[in-house]
């Protein structure tokens, strides 16, 4: 059905800021993709519903900031965008004066997986970006693997990205933006165990096949990240994590030449990593409905235990599998061994032996028969290369057209 049309000029207009949080799993990143409306992506779901509840015309009209970009599968819960809206009344509107209930509106509308959580006024010329003081990121991951990692190993390479530092061998190089300063700071950095989401089970020791992980968060906060800097930088750490490299292979990355590109390797799962929160100065004036009603962060509470319920559901699922399989007799002769009882040392014994299982972070496991150290690995081009490549190409389609 055709919208009526709308007359903007009878409407003030305000600006504002927005916490959104979202799951993004199943999206192509937060930021649109251009012209490109195959990818569905966060930003696109919300500038929708914004269009659909006339609370901007055009997203291209609404001075449109955000604080940053999340990639393909990251979360988000601290997520800050700011944009010209209408409003009841003008900017000088008093703090408590009644407003359009937005989060109401958005939600309504939005899909189960995006929330908009509250919204604050800003000044006219605030920008979600720049004004940001830093970003604090989580990224969750088990203790998973063959051989299991090694926490400690793991907290001890961490702290050596403390401060400012050329990160360029820990990120991916996006030679349309043409960045030539890769210096970046951490201001906080911290790998802490969280509760076991499956409902507390067993663990057995290093040397049972069958030993359930335990889960651990890192805290990271920084002022500013390059893109994929995070994922990188766990990529490594699960790599000193596993005994692969030494804690010094940070400092070793750390120390860069720029005539050489990254040695290659993978990054960490984008699946478990969240944009936790963003932090401004002066601090944002949070509302969570413009009627003082709770009733909108109380809907979202019901959203999250849904999800969480859910997902808790099916952990209880594969574990009940586990357990089933860990009652199977071991298929050797002469063996009374059950397979939950053995260890790899007694599997060893019958002729079973187990390759090394690197983990990427998000439960996935990826066999490793020959590991090559990371700095004897091919190295990529270094950053002048690849810019300059970039640009010659640029200068080759202009003059075909």
């Amino acid at each position: 059905r055709k919208q009526r049309d709308f007359d903007w000029s009878k409407y003030a207009k305000r600006r504002i800021a927005l916490k959104v949080a979202y799951f993004g799993w199943d999206y192509f990143g937060f930021a649109t993709q251009g012209d490109n409306d195959q990818l569905q992506t966060v930003e696109a779901k919300l500038f929708q519903s914004l269009q659909k509840c006339r609370l901007i015309e055009n997203p291209s009209q609404c001075r449109y900031t955000r604080c940053g970009r999340t990639d393909r599968g990251v979360s988000g819960l601290g997520q800050v965008v700011a944009l010209d809206i209408r409003s009841e009344s003008d900017e000088t509107v008093a703090l408590n004066a009644r407003e359009l209930p937005y989060i109401r509106m958005l939600n309504r509308d939005l899909p189960a997986d995006i929330r908009v959580v509250a919204w604050a006024p800003v000044p006219l010329d605030f920008n979600a970006r720049f004004d940001c003081i830093w970003r604090h990121y989580k990224y969750y991951f088990s203790d998973d693997g063959y051989p299991p990692l090694q926490v400690d190993r793991m907290r001890e390479a961490a702290c050596k990205f403390l401060g400012p530092h050329d990160f360029r061998y820990f990120c991916k190089i996006d030679p349309a933006k043409e960045i030539t300063n890769f210096e970046r700071t951490v201001l906080e950095i911290d790998i802490t165990p969280v509760e076991d989401p499956a409902g507390g089970l067993p663990h057995r020791d290093l040397n049972h096949l069958n030993r359930l992980p335990r889960f651990y968060q890192l805290d990271l906060r920084g002022s500013a990240f390059l893109w994929h800097q995070v994922r990188c930088m766990v990529g490594i750490l699960l790599l000193v994590g596993q005994g692969l490299e030494a804690p010094s292979v940070v400092d070793q990355l750390l120390t860069v030449d720029p005539n050489q590109g990254k040695p290659a390797y993978p990054m960490a799962s984008e699946m478990p990593l969240i944009l936790y929160d963003s932090y401004y100065q002066p601090r944002l004036t949070w509302r969570y409905d413009s009627e003082r009603s709770f009733q909108p962060l109380r809907l979202t509470h019901q959203r999250l235990t849904e999800m969480w319920t859910e997902h808790s559901i099916k952990a209880l699922t594969a574990r009940a599998g586990l357990e089933q399989l860990n009652r199977l007799p071991v298929p050797q002769p002469q063996s009374n061994l059950r397979f939950g009882d053995a260890s790899t040392q007694q599997l060893a014994s019958l002729g079973v032996h187990l390759v090394t299982l690197v983990s990427s972070g998000g439960g996935q496991l990826v066999p490793n028969r020959k590991y090559v150290p990371l700095l004897e690995r091919a190295r990529q081009s270094s950053v002048d290369v690849t810019n300059e490549r970039y640009q010659a190409k640029k200068r080759r389609k202009l003059m075909q057209e």
